[in-house]
């Protein structure tokens, strides 16, 4: 466990490195596509006055160092996040994971869902803008992309909370807890509407604008925010955009897993004292107290691990939001409430965007390091031929044929697994009589006196 932890911690580490070092050092020339759309700060930078004035700029983005660093840090992380979230998308999109769904696997499908779409909106188009150095998919995507790049960002956040509360629910107010799949499914879909609703305003906030004309004569067009008619306006907006996405959301995690916390510590103290009162007992009480004591032991043993891992799962998901949107949304109420008079260097401006974005690239190490089927299931996929050549050969041996997976499966309602058929010494497949299969069953000591005199004992099922 400890060696997995490392690994978890060095590879975020080294990610977050990796951003920071890739970070451009200008303080100059103007803020990127993606703090414009979703700050809707964009009228503060410096491509406020060319609507005065026509202003000619080269044929293309300039390919110099500080952009190769910011396409390169967008790649790394665009690409993270796609791998990642991606896996855990087709793991729990398998027959055998959707027939055995639980509350915690719906959340994390569609959190790597929600996560998906940041990359394929938000990364995508952000990658665009700083490639060709404009933007060049009409009029109508600036609308629709602005509009999809909050709703996938307040459905993350919603169902983060949701999730938060649905654990905090089952392991505080267990009996209340008794919606199981389907009040999931009902928190996600309103996460998902909620998300849809809230970021209706962008869609009349944001239009495609000219913003001066290239070397040879085209007309150079941006995304920006327009839709305004006083200063305010943008500040109560943005003011109210950070309080569903950050300051809301953040409060309502912490309320619930500090609570789930104190809850799991509770029930460990209070297991730890059962079990000590338990083992002072005399062992003249009979076979029931062994049973009782045992029980108690188990318990003892079991809460103070489910206690940590719900201390690392809880530190990985609070740190994690907080740590990579709140200086986003510093930076920009700064910019937004002090009028841009406040010059913040570009470098922090970038920095912010770079951590907010590397939130979603996280998500899938940190929802598949705390979830065993996910874990199982990237192996199964990775290894599927392997897996299936060695469960051929397996199922090959004594004589044995496919038949006999079919009648574990049936038997034990579960599709057959390379550890079920390494188990088949159980029940080993010996042909057809009289128009029934047979198998040979493990001897219990009480059958081996009994053994017939043609050898193995038989079990008809």
């Amino acid at each position: 466990m400890r060696s997995r932890c490392q690994v978890l911690c060095t590879s975020a580490v080294w990610m977050a490195i990796a951003t920071l070092i890739m970070i451009p050092s200008s303080t100059e020339d103007s803020i990127n596509y993606f703090n414009a759309s979703l700050s809707s700060a964009y009228e503060g930078s410096n491509f406020v006055d060319i609507y005065h004035n026509v202003t000619v700029y080269p044929e293309g983005a300039v390919w110099n160092a500080e952009l190769i660093q910011r396409v390169v840090t967008l790649a790394i992380i665009m690409t993270a996040t796609l791998v990642g979230n991606t896996i855990i998308v087709l793991v729990l999109s398998r027959s055998r994971y959707r027939k055995r769904s639980s509350r915690v696997n719906i959340f994390i499908l569609n959190l790597a869902i929600g996560d998906l779409a940041v990359c394929l909106i938000t990364m995508t188009s952000e990658l665009l803008f700083e490639v060709f150095g404009e933007w060049i998919l009409g009029a109508a995507a600036c609308k629709v992309i602005v509009y999809g790049q909050i709703v996938t960002l307040a459905s993350t956040t919603f169902i983060l909370t949701t999730m938060s509360y649905d654990r905090y629910q089952a392991i505080c107010s267990p009996l209340r807890s008794t919606g199981g799949v389907k009040q999931a499914k009902r928190m996600i879909a309103g996460s998902w509407l909620l998300a849809f609703v809230f970021a209706i305003p962008q869609i009349f906030i944001f239009v495609q604008k000219e913003n001066g004309i290239t070397e040879t004569g085209r007309i150079r067009y941006e995304c920006v925010s327009r839709g305004y008619t006083a200063p305010w306006q943008r500040k109560v907006y943005f003011m109210w955009l950070t309080f569903y996405i950050l300051i809301i959301p953040a409060g309502c995690i912490s309320y619930c897993y500090i609570n789930v916390l104190r809850t799991v510590w509770a029930a460990g103290q209070e297991q730890s004292r059962t079990s000590s009162k338990g083992g002072g007992a005399s062992g003249t009480e009979g076979p029931h107290s062994t049973i009782r004591l045992r029980r108690s032991f188990n318990a003892a043993s079991t809460i103070p691990r489910a206690k940590i891992k719900t201390l690392k799962l809880t530190v990985c998901i609070i740190a994690s939001f907080i740590i990579c949107w709140t200086p986003y949304f510093i930076v920009h109420n700064i910019r937004i409430f002090s009028n841009y008079t406040i010059k913040i260097p570009k470098t922090v401006i970038i920095g912010a965007e770079t951590f907010a974005l590397l939130n979603s690239a996280l998500n899938p190490i940190f929802y598949g390091y705390f979830n065993v089927r996910v874990r199982k299931g990237f192996i199964e996929i990775v290894y599927r031929k392997k897996e299936f050549n060695r469960d051929r050969v397996c199922n090959g041996m004594s004589g044995e044929t496919s038949y006999s997976s079919t009648i574990l499966q049936h038997m034990e309602n579960r599709p057959p697994t390379t550890q079920m058929v390494l188990e088949m010494s159980e029940f080993t497949y010996r042909g057809h009589n009289n128009g029934g299969p047979y198998y040979r069953t493990r001897r219990s000591p009480r059958s081996t006196k009994r053994r017939s005199q043609h050898g193995n004992s038989v079990a008809r099922l």
